[in-house]
């Protein structure tokens, strides 16, 4: 019974937490679109993608490898075998989005030039750079906690906190005369605040 009622309540917080993440996903795309305009509104999606990308390259499958091991060396009682595997995922996972931002980083007019054709995206490109290793940090620590068996950490920080804070952030940006540099930047505020979360959980 207590099995059952856990996975209910992990399955109803995952639920509500990603009906808040696309809700704040629309949001955001509904703001820079009303605001901005569609081209800024490509730039910035554009951006986004890149990090995606980016960000599936730095975990490179170590994600799913940590939530996996981190509940078999706690099954096993090993709580020394623990805090390696989680040491280990973060600091490889890090480490290898650091060197990837900053490859990106100063790419960026470069890229902008061959393969997007679009000067104005060298800023938002730079900005992803900044973010890669915040949102890769957040990324490794939270599926680091799934293998405690929960998913409050994920679910509050990953898909409430991080998501519902940029939107906030992009709205008051974007209404101060920000414009899309103003949205990067809330990208980037987000995710740094979430990762410190995600560490502390």
């Amino acid at each position: 019974d207590s099995q059952i009622l856990g996975l209910a309540r992990g399955g109803g917080l995952n639920l509500i937490g990603a009906v808040c993440n696309q809700l704040a996903g629309l949001g955001i795309t509904l703001l820079i679109a009303r605001e901005l305009g569609r081209a800024q509104l490509g730039r910035y999606a554009q951006a986004y993608a890149v990090m995606a990308i980016l960000g599936l390259l730095s975990l490179s499958g170590l994600r799913t490898g940590m939530l996996r091991f981190v509940a078999v060396h706690r099954a096993e009682r090993d709580p020394g075998s623990v805090r390696g595997v989680v040491r280990l995922g973060i600091a490889l996972t890090t480490g290898s989005s650091l060197l990837l931002g900053i490859g990106l980083f100063f790419a960026a007019p470069w890229l902008v030039d061959v393969v997007f054709h679009d000067e104005r995206l060298v800023v938002p490109l730079q900005f992803v750079a900044l973010t890669l290793p915040a949102a890769t940090l957040m990324d490794s620590a939270l599926a680091a906690t799934q293998g405690y068996r929960t998913m409050k950490p994920y679910a509050v920080i990953g898909l409430m906190f991080e998501p519902l804070a940029r939107l906030g952030v992009t709205a008051l940006l974007i209404s101060r005369g920000t414009g899309l540099r103003g949205t990067m930047a809330a990208l980037l505020v987000s995710n740094v605040v979430a990762a410190l979360l995600a560490v502390v959980a």
